[in-house]
Parts: structure tokens; C-alpha cells; sequence
């Protein structure tokens, strides 16, 4: 039954909502200068769930800095790749690095051996991932998990000495640049009913004036986003007075950073985050410090072994708060120095982005809905002399059709691109490099 005063369809993907927070999302939803709304979303949290999230925000602060800070007793009894690999494992975490590495490929084709065999999948919902730099993924995920993951943002922009005000406004707005993506408002009970929206800025969808008309009026406290499309904020130019941009998807150019403090006089707060696990850190005024109180990250060399303070090796991540992904020597593909609770050096996803021939943004995710039905061991796309080129190393045995892969991407960016089979591209690797 309906909260009185809030429609059956509010609650039904917001349960805690409360008339306020309908009122807010009504108002919202049906803006004049709104943009197309594609989906619509909830945190589906349940009452027994804020319990639950005020201790862990309790918890919030200190990181976690050996493995036997992490479930292992449970891993070991529940988890089917655990019990496969390290039936003995040690619960003092000393034998915890002679663990084989997970890869991006375990979830994607063995999911079923690190799903834990007691989770309660009643309230399991699913994620999917483009896979822009490899593999897509279907991840289970539950309510709590998200919630949980925003807490660790407001944890971040605490670090920055930022706070948010709890109650019925509009507390966030995610912009995105793309030339489609899913766009909504949202609740978010657990924040006082404040609310959410994603909005794209592609003037085929939504017109600069009808954005700025829109993020001016309902001022929203901080913009989440990535480079690309914050950098298209300023090129909207929309005038803002938020209390911080939190960024992530791809490393934050300097360049690009201070030109947004200028522009919106806040700190700008750029997140190492995965959709596998979450947020893993956040900067700081004293660098880019880990975040999270339930994950182990470690630095490994190529035969996966941890590697001393200060040398340069993959980020190695376990455990983290979604009861059907425990991450279990998870390798990330990106490299960094860690020393104490910093990390240093991150190598990981640089920024993007091409031109249609109509001026809209074109993004990797953009392009990856395009690759998905196609078979790669390993891609390359980039401006090369000759024009957009895409380079591929398709699967031993599997035909590639290029003339209407070329098509296709041709459509998308309405100028010519080129497909090429190049058999030695990549190496062992199986990632997409995007080269603007």
C-alpha cells in the first residue's frame, strides 16, 4: 500500500517515499524546461535498509589495510571459487596473496562460482556494463550496495570539506554527453527524499537554453559527471553555484580541473571508481587517498604477488558491500604506486571523445553499443592521418563482416571510418584502447 499521499507508482520503485519527495519528483519530472525522460529508477530501499546504512556510515573513515580485515571465514564456507582455490585458507589472512587473480572474465563467464551459495537473491537486481574498455558485464547488485556506494561519495566530498544538505531538493545531478543514454529523476530516500536526475547534453535531445533554464532553476548541490562531459558543461556554459563536481569514468585532465574551479568556484573531486566494486578512492587535498572501510587494495606485479610501498603495479581490490559480487583478489587492469592509505601514479582510463558530424558528442560507450555484437580479442579506434580508423583483432574462428561494422560506425559519427584486421594488435591483451 501506497504512503498516503504518495502514488502506488513512486513507491513501488521508492518504498520510503513520503509525500514531500513525490511532490519533489512531480515537479521535477514535469519541468517545463525538462529534458526527454527515457527511464525511471529507485533506490528500492526497504525500512529494515536504514539501519543497516547508518552503521556502515559509522564506520566510514578508516580504510581497510590487511586482509584479515575482510569475511574470509565466510568466503571460505559460501563462495564456490573460494572454496575451489583456497579450501584452507588461512582466516589471519597470511596465505591471503597465494590466491590466483580474478579477471573481468570470471564475471563475465564463471559468475556462477563467486555469486556466495547463502546470498538471499530476493532483492537481487542486475547492472550491465558496456565493457567500452573489455568485456560487458551483467552484474547482480543490491539496493543496499548502491546506497552504500553513495554514502562513500558523500564521504569523499566530506574530505573536501563538503556536505550535503539532506531533505526535498535536488541534491545531484549526473550529466552525462553521449549520443543516448537512459535519462530520469530519481529519489533517494535515505538522503531526506532529496532528489536526483540524469540529463544528457546532446542538443538532439535537449537544447542548450532549455539546460541552462533547467540546472540554473533547480540548482542542484553537486554535479556528477566525467571530463567529457563536463568539459561540454562549460561549452553550454551553464550558470551554477554547486558545492562540488565529483568526477570519474576516466582520469580528470588538470587542465580540465582548474578550468571548472574557475567556472563554479568548488573543488573538483575526481573518484577512482569501478562498476565492479564502487568507488576505491577519492582526492583529497593531500592526493588521491582510498575511501572504503570494507575493500583491501593491493599492488601486485605481473606473477601477482603484492609488490613493496611505492612500486609501480596493478590495483589489486577484495571484498566491498555487494552481498552477490565478493571481489576476491580482484586485478583491475589499472596501475598505480600505493604507500599507506595514497595511491600515486594511477594509471587508468584516460578521457575520449570524437565529434558527429552534426557537433553531438560521441563517447566510448557510445561506439562499445555499436562493437557489442562483434567478436574482438582486441580493438584500437582513434584519428589516425588517414581519418577514424578502427583497428581490430577479431577471435580465432570467428568472421568478421567490416564493411558493415564500417557502415555502422559511419552512421554513428556521419563520416567515413575505416576497419582494418590487424592479427598482431594487442598482443595478449583483450582491451579496447579509444585514441581521440
Amino acid at each position: 500500500m501506497a504512503a498516503l499521499g504518495v502514488p502506488q507508482e513512486v513507491t513501488t520503485l521508492t518504498p520510503l517515499a513520503d509525500a514531500a519527495g513525490a511532490a519533489l519528483l512531480r515537479a521535477v519530472r514535469e519541468h517545463a524546461d525538462a529534458p526527454r525522460w527515457s527511464h525511471t529508477l529507485g533506490d528500492r530501499l526497504h525500512p529494515e535498509d536504514l539501519p543497516f546504512l547508518a552503521a556502515f556510515r559509522r564506520t566510514l573513515g578508516p580504510v581497510l589495510t590487511h586482509p584479515a580485515g575482510l569475511p574470509l571465514a565466510r568466503w571460505r564456507e559460501t563462495v564456490p571459487w573460494v572454496r575451489a582455490h583456497a579450501p584452507a585458507l588461512a582466516l589471519d589472512g597470511s596465505d591471503f596473496a597465494a590466491l590466483p587473480l580474478q579477471r573481468r572474465a570470471d564475471i563475465a563467464h564463471t559468475l556462477d562460482a563467486l555469486v556466495p551459495l547463502d546470498a538471499d537473491l530476493a532483492r537481487m537486481i542486475h547492472y550491465e556494463t558496456t565493457g567500452t574498455t573489455s568485456t560487458p558485464l551483467s552484474i547482480p547488485a543490491h539496493a543496499r550496495a548502491t546506497a552504500m556506494n553513495h554514502l562513500l561519495y558523500e564521504e569523499a566530498l566530506a574530505r573536501n570539506d563538503v556536505s550535503l544538505t539532506h531533505g526535498p531538493t535536488l541534491l545531484v545531478a549526473h550529466v552525462c554527453a553521449q549520443v543516448t543514454t537512459w535519462t530520469f529523476p530519481a529519489l533517494l530516500s535515505y538522503w531526506g527524499n532529496g532528489a536526483m536526475v540524469k540529463v544528457n547534453l546532446n542538443p538532439a535531445e535537449w537544447s542548450p537554453p532549455r539546460a541552462r533554464a533547467f540546472l540554473s532553476d533547480l540548482a542542484p548541490q553537486v554535479l556528477t559527471g566525467d571530463p567529457i562531459s563536463f568539459a561540454e558543461l562549460l561549452a553550454w556554459d551553464v550558470s551554477l553555484a554547486p558545492r562540488a563536481l565529483l568526477t570519474g569514468a576516466a582520469t580528470m585532465p588538470a587542465a580540465l580541473a582548474a578550468a571548472l574551479t574557475a567556472r563554479y568556484g568548488c573543488p573538483v573531486v575526481d573518484v577512482y571508481s569501478l562498476t565492479e566494486v564502487g568507488p576505491v578512492a577519492a582526492t583529497t587535498p593531500g592526493g588521491l587517498r582510498l575511501l572504503c572501510p570494507d575493500l583491501y587494495v593491493e599492488i601486485v606485479g605481473p606473477d601477482g604477488r603484492p609488490l613493496p610501498d611505492g612500486e609501480l603495479g596493478e590495483i589489486v581490490v577484495s571484498g566491498g558491500r555487494n552481498p552477490y559480487l565478493p571481489l576476491v583478489r580482484y586485478a583491475t587492469g589499472d596501475h598505480a604506486r600505493k604507500r599507506g592509505e595514497h595511491l600515486y601514479d594511477l594509471q587508468a582510463r584516460a578521457p575520449a571523445s570524437w565529434r558527429a558530424a552534426d557537433g553531438t558528442v560521441v563517447t566510448p560507450v557510445d561506439l562499445s553499443r555499436v562493437l557489442h555484437p562483434y567478436a574482438f580479442a582486441a580493438s584500437s579506434f582513434g584519428t589516425e592521418p588517414g581519418g577514424l580508423v578502427l583497428r581490430v583483432r577479431p577471435v580465432a574462428g570467428v568472421d568478421l563482416d567490416a564493411g558493415t561494422l564500417a557502415e555502422r560506425l559511419s552512421a554513428l559519427l556521419g563520416r567515413p571510418v575505416t576497419v582494418e584486421v590487424d592479427a598482431a594488435l594487442g598482443g595478449e591483451k583483450k582491451a579496447t584502447e579509444w585514441r581521440a
